[in-house]
């Protein structure tokens, strides 16, 4: 006991098991507190060296919950001493009975010992602290891992956005820069080599998504390519402008140029009366289009400087029939920019998500939980304590069932050994054999009186003889070893005279447990007159 008690004792401190015989003093068997190779008498609980929180008044109690000698439950007893536990000292306490109970009652159990069994509260708070630890380091792990992740997942589906926004809207992109170009670029530092749109270069890629963007594109390309470097389209390019006269000698020609009607003007190289009839023309149109000049002047005495309106006389613009390239409008479901916006934006975000939560429940799942890692190693640790204690424990049970045997197997050697070398002389009987066979022949089974005779036919619930009558036993107050006795039954009829039997008297007789007959008394079996000499198989007796 005291070996298995070391076992059981756990080497950090926190756990201590004591063993008390179950007696009214408390007597220790075995105590981690005392060092039982330096004992020389038993001691009690109330050892001032037993520091565990024990004391006789609990092991009383612990003693009071149960009363053995009457009949009791053995479920109800197991949970009465898991219920019954106390605290003091620090200490956590609990106590159960030894051997352990039985299954089904017995009336011959009752406990021999009471394991006491005691715990520092303070090594439960430490095993409860790390395990909180422990807990709040893998919810950290766990986070971390999630946010990163996380993070990582929206910037890439950010990035992805991002990304389809440019691809999808580089058609609206070059529009808008052709627009400026056209309404705030175009004609500044104008020259005659670059009078025109660059518009040749449509953002077409080979690899960009063909939406109702690239139509619309095609279109504006169409409506600018005929669009002049100053802003004007080619349909009117043959429309003359009159542009500001820098020319700084007016002043000087101005008699020269006013001398142009008079008949002798010498550089008139022309026909003068029609260029003079042409040149009345003008003036009288002049004076109808401007009320504010004094029509009673000659039209050849015409105002210092006066402006005789444009030069050039605007042509119609020549207006074409053009014939539009776009197609009919589609309703959303079968818009290609919207699956496209929904393949490129939508979709990422989606898949996004879905991944990341994947993505996080494998992490919950295949993450190492420290707990369960903590409650493996304790569990297997606990199993081989337990099978451990059970191997000592069982080897010390049989140790002691053996012990007795072995010593009367000793005896019976030593006796043998003086039987056969003349030490001792046999009796001239058997010391005794009991037989009913004949008193029970006339009963059925389980109803002969004999069976019911606590001397006759003894059974000591010692015994644990699962084979007696109803399981009926007895308790006696002598040791019950030496009311075992040898039994024996022996037909009596058709015998030779040294007992063998190789004949029948049937139908006669045996024909039923009625009709057989057998020996009352082993002194009336076929050679009992050797006595003592009796040896060999000659005979019945022998």
């Amino acid at each position: 006991v005291v070996s298995n008690v070391k076992i059981l004792n756990r080497e950090d401190g926190g756990t201590r098991v004591t063993v008390i015989k179950w007696d009214d003093e408390g007597t220790v068997v075995a105590s981690p507190e005392l060092d039982w190779s330096t004992e020389t008498e038993p001691t009690t609980i109330n050892d001032p060296r037993i520091e565990r929180g024990l004391s006789l008044e609990d092991f009383k109690h612990f003693k009071s919950l149960v009363d053995f000698r009457e009949v009791f439950d053995p479920e109800e007893v197991r949970r009465t001493f898991e219920d019954a536990f106390y605290e003091t000292d620090g200490l956590f306490v609990s106590a159960y009975p030894l051997p352990v109970m039985p299954d089904k009652y017995r009336k011959n159990y009752f406990p021999q010992f009471m394991v006491i069994l005691s715990i520092e509260t303070q090594h439960l708070e430490k095993a409860f602290d790390d395990i909180e630890d422990l807990a709040k380091e893998t919810e950290k792990s766990l986070i971390i891992k999630i946010v990163a992740f996380s993070v990582a997942g929206l910037i890439a589906s950010f990035l992805c956005i991002s990304l389809a926004s440019n691809v999808l809207t580089k058609p609206l992109e070059w529009m808008y820069n052709a627009s400026n170009e056209i309404l705030n670029q175009v004609g500044q530092n104008y020259n005659e080599t670059d009078n025109s749109v660059g518009c040749s270069s449509p953002p077409v890629y080979r690899f960009s998504p063909k939406t109702e963007l690239n139509t619309l594109v095609l279109e504006f390309q169409k409506m600018i390519s005929h669009f002049s470097g100053r802003g004007s389209a080619k349909a009117v390019g043959n429309k003359l402008i009159e542009i500001k006269n820098k020319f700084d000698l007016s002043a000087n020609f101005e008699k020269l140029y006013n001398s142009r009607s008079d008949p002798n003007f010498k550089y008139n190289y022309s026909n003068k009366s029609a260029n003079l009839q042409k040149g009345q023309d003008q003036i009288h149109s002049v004076n109808k289009s401007t009320p504010l000049q004094d029509t009673a002047s000659s039209p050849l005495k015409i105002s210092h400087r006066f402006n005789l309106g444009q030069n050039i006389i605007e042509s119609k613009i020549a207006k074409g029939n053009s014939k539009s390239n776009l197609k009919e409008s589609t309703s959303g479901t079968r818009s290609s920019l919207f699956w496209w916006i929904m393949g490129l934006i939508a979709t990422p975000l989606l898949v996004t998500t879905v991944t990341i939560s994947v993505v996080v429940c494998l992490f919950l799942w295949k993450e190492p939980n420290p707990l369960l890692e903590n409650s493996e190693a304790v569990f297997i640790k606990l199993e081989k304590d337990y099978l451990s204690s059970t191997a000592n424990l069982r080897s010390d049970f049989s140790a002691l069932v053996t012990e007795r045997g072995l010593k009367e197997l000793y005896i019976f050697n030593r006796v043998a050994g003086w039987l056969f070398f003349g030490g001792i002389e046999r009796s001239n009987s058997f010391t005794e054999m009991t037989t009913a066979t004949n008193e029970c022949k006339d009963f059925k089974l389980g109803d002969c009186p004999h069976l019911f005779n606590k001397t006759l036919a003894p059974c000591a619930c010692e015994w644990n003889d699962d084979r007696g009558i109803n399981n009926i036993c007895y308790d006696y107050k002598e040791h019950p070893r030496y009311l075992q006795k040898q039994h024996f039954a022996l037909q009596s009829q058709d015998m030779w005279p040294n007992g063998y039997r190789n004949v029948s008297g049937f139908p006669n007789h045996s024909f039923s447990p009625n009709t057989t007959e057998w020996l009352e008394h082993m002194d009336d079996a076929p050679g009992s007159y050797k006595g003592a000499s009796a040896e060999g198989y000659e005979t019945t007796y022998d």
